[in-house]
């Protein structure tokens, strides 16, 4: 698809109609086909501000591999306060946006011929956006329960999930309050599960489709009790 950054508003063609939607993110040399988009939820982090680099470690090696960005800051007008955001920042932001209309565009979602991205997709959503070259799309469902135990939860359609009801925890709500408080919150930190559970459907079906809206604790701790059960069992066949 291409987009053209005309007068605050990336513009583009479908279907002989010419869309509009509005955006003060400055266009990025970024290719769209290198990167991957991950939809993402969370109790912890509904703030505009709650936008963080993400690492990937690899053993003990370390690289930044994306960056996780709520929806909001890319409806954001104010040309001074984009301004003084990070660099690779802004240009994750602009290649998600053009992720977010791409997909918005092959789910047949485009009605008004000038919008904001909120007008389609919900105010919610968090968008994780991330280098195809340092995580690869096969390896995107083995960060999803590292993505869980830093207060995300992942999606697969932003239009069905339930943003409402989410589960949260006061312990997790607690630390992650303290940590942006005292500044040691800076980046999200992933890793990916062990390689020889990587042919487990469990992991992304628990994370992503059991835990995000189920509050009852009961049925949490038997689910999450599951996990060992499976680490357990995969031990005793190593000894």
């Amino acid at each position: 698809m291409k987009y053209d950054y005309i007068n605050n508003s990336i513009s583009f063609e479908d279907n002989g109609n010419i869309y509009n939607c509005h955006s003060y993110i400055p266009q990025s040399d970024f290719d769209e086909d290198n990167y991957g988009l991950l939809f993402l939820a969370s109790p912890y982090f509904v703030a505009e501000s709650d936008y963080y680099e993400v690492n990937l470690y690899r053993g003990k090696r370390k690289n930044r591999v994306g960056w996780i960005i709520p929806i909001n800051l890319l409806c954001n007008t104010d040309i001074d306060y984009l301004s003084d955001l990070d660099d690779y920042l802004l240009k994750y932001a602009d290649i998600s946006l053009r992720k977010l209309l791409t997909f918005c565009i092959k789910k047949k979602l485009l009605n008004d011929l000038d919008f904001e991205i909120t007008d389609i997709l919900p105010d919610s959503v968090i968008i994780f956006i991330y280098n195809q070259d340092s995580l690869s799309l096969s390896e995107i469902d083995h960060v999803i329960p590292s993505l869980y135990d830093n207060g995300f939860y992942t999606f697969d359609d932003p239009l069905s999930a339930n943003f409402g009801d989410l589960y949260s925890s006061q312990l997790k709500n607690r630390e992650i309050k303290e940590a942006k408080s005292n500044g040691s919150l800076r980046k999200i930190n992933l890793r990916l599960i062990h390689e020889k559970y990587h042919h487990l459907l469990f992991f992304k079906h628990l994370y992503s489709y059991i835990l995000p809206n189920n509050t009852n604790p009961f049925f949490r701790y038997i689910s999450l009790y599951q996990v060992i059960e499976i680490l357990m069992s995969f031990a005793f066949d190593d000894i």
